[in-house]
């Protein structure tokens, strides 16, 4: 497992990695033990925009991201439970709110300054409800990482493995425990191609890689077996 020093440096790393990026926008409870019961059994009906929605509600979210997507971190004494779940509406910001209102040439028009004034002046409330009337994005999706002995049965059931969608037989195996961080830079290259490839071009990305995957512990004989390096996995 990772250690309780190792897990808050790791956090602490992953705020900084999103800051830097400009992609943080908040944070929600870090100091909640457990997901409402709300989520919980909305969770098991497996509808992505009504899992979003009730952990927004519910405030069960450690990070929360430029777009409103959300990142999960949930750590006991013998499982881990991170999670990234993309906001599944289409993003609109303030800007695309303005052009629903005011026609191009109104806007044209405008001088930078005379624009954020109009900005202060919209209204919350209704800016909210233009953002939740927006078509689902279909491209979105849910990204989940699963640590625990539970259940373990070599080649049928990983102890360390990578969930994407709902679907919960869909496992991908993990030969290492990942931290935290590893698994936002995960989500962030998978998701937010444009800004990765901009981080990589100004090589910021390479660099801050170095030595990371080090961090994440491999699994000992009793989570990990030989025969599972025979098929696909993430080493």
């Amino acid at each position: 497992m990772i250690s309780q020093g190792a897990w808050a440096i790791s956090m602490s790393e992953s705020l900084s990695f999103l800051k830097a990026r400009k992609l943080f926008k908040g944070e929600g409870n870090f100091f909640k033990k457990n997901h409402s019961t709300d989520f919980i059994r909305i969770s098991k009906e497996n509808k992505h925009s009504e899992i979003y929605t009730a952990a927004i509600q519910n405030l069960d979210y450690e990070i929360l991201l430029f777009d409103d997507s959300i990142f999960q971190f949930a750590m006991g004494e013998r499982f881990l439970r991170y999670c990234f779940i993309q906001n599944p509406y289409k993003y609109v910001d303030i800007h695309d709110y303005l052009n629903s209102i005011y026609t191009p040439e109104e806007l044209i028009e405008l001088r930078q300054d005379e624009i954020e004034l109009l900005i202060s002046t919209v209204s919350e409330n209704e800016y909210e409800q233009f953002r939740n009337e927006q078509d689902l994005d279909l491209q979105s999706h849910i990204i989940r990482y699963d640590f625990s002995d539970r259940g373990y049965t070599p080649l049928v059931h990983s102890c360390s493995h990578i969930h994407v969608g709902l679907n919960e037989n869909l496992r991908i195996p993990c030969s290492r425990i990942l931290t935290p961080l590893s698994f936002v830079i995960f989500c962030i290259k998978n998701t937010y191609y444009e800004d990765w490839k901009k981080s990589y071009d100004s090589n910021q990305t390479p660099s801050y890689l170095k030595g990371k995957k080090k961090l994440c512990k491999k699994l000992d004989s009793g989570y990990w077996q030989d025969i599972e390096e025979h098929e696909l996995y993430i080493t």
